[in-house]
């Protein structure tokens, strides 16, 4: 069940690989831009990315257009995210590679 996440926008696009693993393209309603220049459609088009697991740093370079290609094409992408971790009261600079995208649902 969705709830209204985008009350002010129309949802034009939903891909879902699974369970909290989702993108979603809309278009405001009420848009109003706040950057100086001469806005064009673009301006008005909003996305989207919940991917559970995944850091919010590897979020944001995730593209809806990755989504598409994991659906047509069934891959997996993988995801590396740089965290700092202790181990044995010693603080590291990890680099964690996990499963990123995937369209099967685990």
């Amino acid at each position: 069940k969705f709830s209204d996440e985008k009350p002010t926008e129309i949802i034009s696009e939903v891909i879902a690989l699974k369970p909290k693993m989702y993108s979603v393209v809309t278009k405001k309603l009420l848009f109003k831009c706040e950057k100086a220049h001469n806005c064009t459609p673009s301006c008005s088009i909003g996305h989207s990315v919940t991917a559970k697991g995944i850091s919010k740093t590897a979020q944001r370079k995730i593209r809806h257009e990755d989504y598409r290609r994991v659906l047509n094409t069934q891959c997996t992408t993988i995801t590396k995210s740089q965290t700092i971790r202790t181990f044995g009261n010693n603080i590291y600079s990890v680099v964690v590679q996990k499963r990123g995208l995937s369209g099967f649902d685990d």
